[in-house]
Order: C-alpha cells, then sequence, then structure tokens
C-alpha cells in the first residue's frame, strides 16, 4: 500500500553516437495521475494537502469542515499513522521556512480550498449538449468563487460554457 497521493514518473532519454558509445543524456519528470484529484480508487486517498487543510486549518473563511463532506475526498478520508493536523502545521511551518509569506500561504490555502467547493459542484443537463449547474450546488459555487475572487455568475459561466480558441 502507498499512501503517499502524489506519485511522478520520470522518463530517461539517452542519446548515442553511431558506435553505440553513450553521448548523454536527460531526465524528464513527469505527473502520473493529473486525474486524481477528481477520482480515486477505493482505499485511496487524495493529495495529502487537501486533507492536511481540512484538518488543521483554524480559517473558517476557507469553508472547510471535514474531509467527509467533499468530493474529492470523502472515498478514504484517514489512514492509520498519518496524521493531517500535525501534517498541516509541518507544512505551513515549512512554507514560512522556505521564505513564503503568511499572505502567500493563506492565497495557496485559499486556492487548494476553492477546488475542493468546485468538487461539490453538481451539474444538471440542459437542452441540446449544454448544462446548468444544479440548484442544490449553490453554496460550493459561492464559496469556490468567494475563495477565487471572482463572481458566482462568472465563475458558472466558466463552468457551464465552452471555450474555443483557435491558434495561427
Amino acid at each position: 500500500r502507498n499512501n503517499n497521493s502524489s506519485r511522478f514518473g520520470k522518463y530517461l532519454v539517452i542519446h548515442f553516437d553511431y558506435g553505440g558509445t553513450p553521448l548523454g543524456g536527460s531526465i524528464t519528470s513527469y505527473l502520473l495521475e493529473k486525474p486524481r484529484v477528481v477520482g480515486q480508487t477505493d482505499g485511496e486517498r487524495n493529495f495529502h494537502v487537501f486533507y492536511q487543510l481540512c484538518a488543521g486549518s483554524n480559517d473558517g473563511e476557507l469553508g472547510l469542515s471535514s474531509a467527509d463532506h467533499f468530493n474529492y475526498t470523502r472515498t478514504t478520508t484517514s489512514v492509520r499513522g498519518i496524521d493531517d493536523k500535525a501534517g498541516y502545521r509541518e507544512m505551513a511551518s515549512a512554507m514560512s521556512h522556505v521564505g513564503v509569506k503568511s499572505e502567500d500561504q493563506r492565497n495557496v490555502f485559499k486556492l487548494v480550498a476553492a477546488v475542493l467547493h468546485l468538487g461539490n459542484i453538481e451539474f444538471e443537463r440542459a437542452r441540446g449538449d449544454k448544462c446548468d449547474i444544479s440548484r442544490n450546488s449553490a453554496n460550493p459555487l459561492a464559496m469556490a468563487a468567494k475563495l477565487l475572487d471572482v463572481s458566482k455568475k462568472d465563475l458558472a459561466k466558466a463552468l457551464t460554457h465552452r471555450t474555443l480558441s483557435s491558434r495561427r
């Protein structure tokens, strides 16, 4: 069992000359599971920061409660041997230690909290291939908009309307 929710891969490229002698190479790191935010397999947890923020933040403005209140974290909320509240304190301390100002930390935490609230927004089918935000989602929409510092109307439009751009 791997309780580490951040899974990365490495892609190694080795360059050879015509005789087969290695000339050099490069290593590229990449995130294997970008879709992990929106869905986990049974028994797996999402990214640690979600649970740590729910357990450790005393900032009521973030609108956070227990991890089991959020769609992105309710699959498995706790793991034996992991103290999310202590993890939050350690994370905040480490951020301060490396020079991340408290205002910047707060903005990071607001963004992470907004992702959790966005995950609680439900959609309803509208006419054709369109969708609307469910009336049951008024609270998570409002909280996400507040945390992202955008209007509810603009956020709802961004979530329900497709934007296409062309390249020249």
